[in-house]
């Protein structure tokens, strides 16, 4: 989970003028496997991001077997984010959501 950033147990994080790019969030391989989430970053249900002037590309979520998910190649959130207009999350990868789950 989170390629590039982890945002976990109610953290609070705030990314300005940042390229983010090349991360990778690989799941496990086991059976079953598990998700990779957030190849860029990963923001967890209690957490709080802020991204501002920054730019998320060319990151991958894969999951780890057949039966598992690469989800929110740029960006996997659960919590609260807020992405300013001048914030750019293009060209990412993954099973579902390429750029960004659960994001506005």
């Amino acid at each position: 989970m989170g390629g590039g950033i982890a945002n976990y147990f109610g953290g609070t994080t705030d990314i300005t003028s940042c390229l983010l790019t090349l991360n990778h969030a690989q799941g496990g391989a086991d059976d079953p496997g598990g998700d990779g989430l957030g190849g860029g970053i990963y923001n967890d249900a209690t957490s709080d991001l802020s991204l501002r002037t920054s730019t998320i590309t060319l990151n991958r979520a894969n999951g780890g077997s057949s039966n598992s998910q690469g989800i929110g190649g740029g960006v996997y959130n659960l919590g609260t984010v807020d992405i300013d207009t001048a914030t750019l999350v293009f060209a990412n990868d993954a099973d579902e959501h390429d750029d960004c789950f659960g994001c506005p």
